[in-house]
């Protein structure tokens, strides 16, 4: 995930048993890479760097690196921990990216394209989905039964839980 004061987050590849390492994004091309997701079909990998406060993707080769949602940017930014993201999944069919960001308990989605004439740090495609969870951290999909599954950290009953949402 890489240490947040050295910027030198990375993403790496290797067998199940650590040999043949291959580096796809290199030291510095994310801030502190958290949940991956990876879309076989389209040739893209999706990440959450979570103190660098952005959304990001890349061919799997780690060609093409792309920030496609950022909620801040700097050391004063990145003290708030609210600004960080945490997981991430993508529904590859629908175009569309779901991810949680850490203390509000909320889970947003938007297009995996940012709209026309945006940026990352001003599209206006995004929406709250879910609000006032305990604390979502990995996210996944069931699209054929249209389940959203989460963890969630905090205390009992409602934290330290795996729990589903239908989408």
């Amino acid at each position: 995930m890489g240490v947040p004061n050295l910027n030198d987050g990375s993403i790496e590849l290797a067998d199940l048993d650590g040999q043949n390492r291959t580096i796809i994004v290199p030291q510095g091309g994310t801030f502190t890479p958290k949940q991956l997701y990876l879309d076989k079909k389209n040739g893209k990998l999706y990440w959450s760097d979570r103190e660098g406060m952005l959304v990001m993707r890349s061919n799997l080769d780690g060609s093409k690196i792309e920030t496609l949602i950022q909620t801040g940017q700097g050391y004063s930014d990145r003290r708030d921990a609210t600004k960080w993201f945490v997981g991430i999944t993508v529904d590859v069919e629908r175009k569309q990216i779901y991810w949680n960001k850490a203390g509000k308990g909320r889970i947003f989605r938007a297009s995996t394209e940012i709209p026309n004439g945006q940026t990352a740090a001003n599209r206006t495609d995004i929406e709250v989905l879910f609000d006032d969870l305990p604390e979502p951290i990995d996210l996944d999909l069931d699209l054929n039964n249209r389940m959203m599954y989460r963890t969630d950290r905090g205390d009992p009953p409602r934290g330290n839980t795996v729990n589903r949402l239908n989408r």
